[in-house]
């Protein structure tokens, strides 16, 4: 429990009296990133040009992103249905990335427009042979030369067209922007005056929510990442991507805190608990990163079936195994050794340094499920300046979602922690037991409760 002694801060301070410079000052820093991004993607642009390298790098640093924002909003509808102080940690900044959809929308457009290219393009050249890989677009399936000539991707095309790829992407944003709105809409609700509707509703939202939340994940990474390879296919994409994004959110979140919040005397008086939690919760998700991912390769490799095996193959060799192995020790082995330690779990400076080694390990992991489809080995990467949009598009990206993430916390400026959820009472810092400048709190008021401490 929260000890009561310190307790004596008003619950209505708000995210701009607390972090607001410091949230100002991401503000500003990000477009320092952006800009270094657009830098190096142009050079490698400008370099790579007539090719689709670019694309390529683009696409694996949107994952990361995207993943960011839906995880954001999947991880604040499991707190709304299951509680915990370790979310009233992350519940203000979840909610600032869960209203990110707008910016992640905009960044998927120039995916969105180059299939609406590749669908007036035949996928051949002047001479009538096919394009070589790395001039082709990201996605075979969707010209028509192609599609027609291949048996499977006939078979296929009743989903696999770009009419219907464009349609299912565009009815995935409206229902991750509707789920959004209405999370953020009552829980502004919530801060405004005592209503227990107003609770019921978001759990039972939430709820449902979390299970189309787990659906279209599954579909849209179907889409836009496992359709790179239409011929291949696994029955454990969706939950793979589900560990992956919940994961990349827990550390995003957590190195937030750190940066903006790692010295405040609120932070402090937060038990170490709530710090542990959040530990305890990366450490299941590295375990279930490594047994998700191990499962699909031990269950393709042992049935050894034709149309499973050209995936894998394009992973194994080549010199991509050392990505691979690398990607082992990096999202796996190393921070399952450190987040076994009570001491990395309890101190968030600690958390935080993990984490950020953890979000170069995510972007490795895309990197190798995304790239390898269309790059014969890692010096192709080099040999070919592609590394340059490689380095640069996360950057690019990066810089924009930071900087509208940041807009987004200054814009609401919300109570630090909900007003009127009752699950605070009594475990939190700044809960229904606090004082207020009459010796009254939010929530007490509105119940006709005096809180009085000697």
């Amino acid at each position: 429990m929260a000890t009561h002694e310190h307790s004596h801060e008003r619950t209505d301070v708000r995210i701009n009296d607390l972090i607001g410079p410091r949230l100002n000052a991401l503000a500003a820093k990000a477009p320092i990133f952006a800009g270094v991004g657009g830098v190096l993607c142009l050079a490698g642009l400008a370099l790579t040009w007539g090719t689709n390298y670019f694309l390529q790098s683009y696409l694996f640093a949107f994952m990361f992103w995207f993943g960011l924002t839906l995880g954001s909003t999947t991880w604040l509808m499991g707190h709304h249905v299951t509680g915990g102080g370790w979310g009233f940690l992350i519940r203000r900044p979840l909610e600032a990335a869960s209203r990110m959809w707008p910016y992640v929308f905009a960044m998927w457009f120039p995916i969105g427009i180059f299939m609406v290219l590749s669908m007036m393009n035949n996928g051949l050249d002047a001479s009538g042979h096919h394009l070589p890989m790395n001039k082709m677009p990201l996605y075979e399936w969707a010209n028509a030369s192609i599609r027609d000539g291949d048996k499977v991707l006939t078979a296929k095309s009743g989903y696999l067209n770009p009419l219907g790829w464009l349609i299912r992407s565009v009815l995935f944003f409206c229902v991750w922007f509707g789920l959004s709105f209405y999370l953020n809409k009552w829980s502004r609700e919530e801060d405004e005056s005592y209503n227990p509707l107003v609770r019921h509703r978001l759990s039972l939202m939430s709820a449902v929510g979390l299970l189309i939340s787990a659906l279209t994940i599954t579909f849209s990474t179907i889409d836009w990442v496992m359709s790179l390879e239409p011929h291949w296919f696994s029955s454990l994409w969706g939950l793979i991507f589900v560990v992956g994004q919940g994961h990349a959110t827990l550390i995003v979140m957590v190195l937030m805190i750190r940066y903006l919040a790692w010295d405040l005397p609120l932070l402090k008086k937060v038990e170490t608990r709530y710090f542990r939690d959040l530990g305890n919760l990366m450490l299941a998700f590295t375990l279930l990163w490594a047994y998700t991912n191990y499962s699909q390769f031990m269950i393709q490799y042992s049935a050894n079936i034709k149309e499973e095996a050209g995936w894998q193959l394009h992973r194994t060799t080549f010199g991509w195994q050392y990505i691979g192995f690398g990607n082992i020790i990096f999202h796996f082995a190393a921070p399952f050794l450190f987040l076994l330690m009570s001491l990395t779990k309890v101190n968030i400076r600690n958390l935080a340094k993990l984490a950020l080694f953890l979000v170069f390990a995510r972007h490795l992991d895309l990197f190798f499920y995304i790239i390898p489809t269309f790059r014969q080995s890692p010096m192709e990467t080099f040999r070919s300046f592609a590394f340059l949009s490689d380095i640069g598009a996360p950057l690019l990206l990066g810089g924009l979602w930071l900087m509208g993430w940041s807009k987004q916390m200054t814009k609401t400026n919300a109570p630090i922690v909900p007003q009127f959820d009752e699950r605070l009472e009594g475990f939190w810092p700044l809960d229904a037991h606090d004082h207020g400048s009459n010796g009254h709190t939010p929530l007490a008021a509105a119940k006709g409760v005096t809180t009085t401490h000697g």
